[in-house]
């Protein structure tokens, strides 16, 4: 770092002997130890070091005592004119000079006009200029957004309009689909950044939902994707219910709002009516339709009276969540397994038990490998010794 140090130096003092040698780039200040050369204000610096002979800047000091009188000269200027509106009006290179970004000649007579409402000591550092460009830069691309919204035919904001709006979140692949949004709306309705803002978290959340649905290796939404969506109903008690259902659609079926909030109303409906069977079986009886519904799996027409049953025996605050009626079905199926196993072990023309039913059973360890061997066992044996999932486990267990 010393000997680039010299060298830029070294190239700083011979371009002030002769501007014919080659002009110092940003790279060579910040080399020489320099700070506060940008490209706007670079033509300067080296205008002010043409000025000078090499004794003048043969230490990182001298050169940086002289970028800092250009940049003050620059912010003097623009201090002279919050002062005084009959000051000379700041330029786009006065403003560059200053080390301020953002200035063009579209939006400098706004600029200006928001420097002549302030008072000098609201705009005497680079910093504080720099935010009053970047707050009429948020006014004009909300302004430009919101006039999107009020007629289509107005320039449709890019994803450096909505940065400039102070909004994130926005990126090429999916600023057709917020433009639509905004085209949707009316300008009040994206008259803040906050507005905006909800709006695009509100598209984010549903590509993240289709994303969902499209392939379940990819994020899971969370509930907070479904408020963002504008989604009401989703709860911590039936979100993975509602994030399956989401999973065995496409993407197609979960691209608005509207299609997400029918599938979780859907869902909520269902639980509703399974809660008020419990409550009082001459409600209507859940069909298999209904489960599935729900969120819930294993219920079919065959174990159907079954479940329903074990429903009817509990209060509706048993089964107020898919997880809960969940639990009810699997120790229905459970039981139904159970009773599988004994029948075999009391007589083995009866079906012989699979694999899926020790698995409903709440048995591990049995595979398609192991199968056979399980039920020569359970054959030898009679049914009250395998009438709880820990005998049936036991025998399992010893094979």
């Amino acid at each position: 770092d010393g000997v680039a140090m010299i060298i830029a130096i070294d190239l700083i003092e011979a371009y002030a002997t002769l501007n014919t040698n080659p002009a110092p780039t940003v790279a060579d200040y910040t080399a020489a130890g320099v700070t506060g050369v940008v490209a706007g204000n670079l033509a300067a610096v080296n205008a002010a070091v043409d000025a000078l002979v090499a004794v003048d800047v043969d230490t990182a000091g001298e050169i940086q005592a002289i970028v800092d009188g250009v940049v003050i000269a620059a912010i003097d200027i623009i201090e002279a004119y919050a002062t005084l509106n009959t000051n000379p009006a700041p330029t786009v290179e006065n403003y560059a000079t200053a080390g301020v970004t953002g200035v063009v000649a579209g939006n400098l007579a706004a600029i200006n006009a928001a420097v002549d409402a302030l008072v000098a000591v609201d705009v005497d550092t680079a910093g504080e200029i720099q935010a009053v460009v970047d707050g009429v830069a948020m006014i004009i691309a909300i302004d430009l957004i919101e006039a999107y919204a009020t007629l289509n035919t107005n320039p449709a904001p890019t994803v450096a309009d909505y940065t400039a709006a102070g909004v994130t979140g926005v990126v090429a692949d999916n600023l057709a689909a917020i433009n639509a949004a905004v085209d949707a709306l009316v300008a009040v309705d994206v008259d803040t950044a906050g507005e905006i803002q909800t709006v695009v978290d509100g598209v984010v959340a549903i590509d993240l939902i289709e994303a969902y649905a499209t392939n379940n290796t990819n994020p899971a939404p969370a509930l907070a994707d479904y408020t963002a969506a504008g989604v009401t109903g989703v709860v911590a008690d039936n979100l993975a219910a509602i994030n399956a259902a989401i999973d065995d659609l496409l993407a197609v079926d979960v691209d608005t709002a509207v299609e997400i909030q029918a599938i979780v109303d859907g869902l909520i409906a269902a639980i509703d009516l399974i809660e008020a069977y419990a409550t009082l079986n001459t409600n209507p009886a859940p069909t298999v339709a209904d489960y599935a519904a729900a969120g819930v799996t294993g219920v079919v027409a065959g174990n159907l009276a079954a479940v329903n049953a074990a429903i009817d025996a509990l209060l509706a605050v048993d089964v107020d969540t898919a997880g809960e009626i969940q639990a009810v079905v699997d120790g229905v199926l459970a039981i139904i397994a159970i009773d599988l196993i004994e029948a075999y072990a009391t007589l083995n023309t009866n079906p012989a038990p699979t694999v899926a039913d020790y698995t409903a059973a709440g048995v591990t360890g049995v595979v398609a490998g192991n199968l056979v061997a399980v039920n020569a066992a359970v054959d030898a044996l009679v049914a009250v010794d395998v009438d709880t999932v820990g005998e049936i486990q036991a025998v399992v267990d010893a094979i």
